[in-house]
């Protein structure tokens, strides 16, 4: 379901058909909001899903009661498809947009966390911070970005907590969430989190903490003395970011210059797994950065095994890199395809 709502939210940026709704749907009159909301009872959970959406690309305020009464549908895809209409129609849907984070299905708890998010309504940060302690770490890593869009002092606390969640997509959101909010009780949960065993996190609490700025120094200063060569790295990042150094973006050049091939081969595979998460939810940009991240950490332990795709413990390497660039050459194909439908041309990439 979670791959419903990204192609739904494909076809809000780009205008693109979903579900079987043509574009100029969304491109009606007022006029068309009647049909509408008798399409939303139909006995078909179809119909009802594709006028849903429908509703919210008309974007009229009289639609936020039919679409409140479709977040108790009994088809969770019809419900899914309420919270984004609701979401482009913003403000006007918070109150019942708030009340569907308690919703059955996580899948539509983790889109209303996404929606109030990019509402960025100030009103949506209780709900939020109690969403950090849903069941589904999904729904957890959702409502810890939103806050981190929100921006609002009161998510500090919650946050902080949220960087000793089990789960190392929650823990990377909120520490990105603490660096945009930007207050300094969050400096010492943050320099904690630079041991954390994930480098995702290890990486946001650096660049949260040079957000932060100068009340960050003394700390990180303190941090560079740490025995981890990884944690000296990004502490080194965050204290140039505060100094106005213009630190260039963290590289894979010299994170490990001193370390083993088995440190390289374990970061691609772990960044090949986050890839494969974000591919499960048909958020290709994401799952292509962390293919890209994965694809150089392979290069970067052949190069250090001189040349030699076969790792010193017996893993092929090769199969790895294979595989990586296979997904590769396939999203810069899916990108070019949505890329030409956004821009109403032909794709230039569908031949094999």
């Amino acid at each position: 379901m979670k791959r419903l709502l990204l192609v739904l939210l494909l076809g809000m940026v780009f205008a693109v058909p979903v579900l079987g709704l043509q574009t100029s749907v969304g491109e009606k009159s007022g006029k068309d909001v009647e049909p509408l909301i008798q399409a939303i009872k139909d006995d078909n959970s179809t119909i009802r899903a594709n006028a849903a959406f429908a509703l919210g690309k008309i974007n009229d305020t009289r639609t936020v009661e039919p679409l409140t009464l479709a977040l108790k549908d009994n088809d969770s895809d019809v419900r899914l498809n309420a919270v984004v209409a609701l979401g482009m129609i913003g403000k006007p849907a918070m109150e019942p947009l708030i009340l569907a984070l308690k919703d059955t299905d996580s899948d539509v708890r983790w889109a209303v966390a996404m929606v109030l998010g990019k509402i960025n309504d100030i009103r949506a940060v209780e709900p939020l911070t109690q969403a950090l302690k849903d069941n589904d770490s999904d729904v957890r890593w959702s409502a810890a970005e939103a806050l981190g869009a929100i921006k609002d002092f009161r998510a500090v606390e919650p946050l902080i907590r949220a960087l000793k969640d089990n789960n190392s997509l929650v823990r990377d959101n909120a520490a990105g969430a603490l660096g945009k909010i930007n207050d300094t009780r969050a400096i010492e949960p943050l320099i904690q989190a630079l041991k954390d065993n994930d480098s995702e996190v290890r990486w946001s609490a650096a660049e949260a903490l040079g957000m932060i700025g100068k009340p960050a120094m003394e700390p990180l200063i303190l941090a560079q003395k740490d025995n981890s060569s990884f944690v000296r790295e990004i502490v080194e990042y965050a204290l140039r970011a505060i100094n106005g150094t213009n630190p260039p973006p963290m590289s894979f050049g010299n994170i490990f210059e001193n370390e083993s091939i088995d440190e390289w081969h374990s970061l691609g595979l772990y960044f090949e797994q986050i890839a494969q998460h974000y591919d499960d939810m048909a958020d290709y940009t994401n799952a292509t950065k962390y293919y890209e991240k994965s694809n150089k950490c392979y290069e970067r332990a052949i190069e250090l095994n001189g040349g030699d795709i076969n790792h010193p413990s017996g893993v092929d390497i090769e199969h790895n890199i294979v595989f990586v660039r296979e997904k590769l050459q396939l999203h810069h194909r899916l990108t070019e395809i949505i890329n030409a439908i956004a821009e109403k041309r032909r794709p230039t990439l569908l031949e094999n």
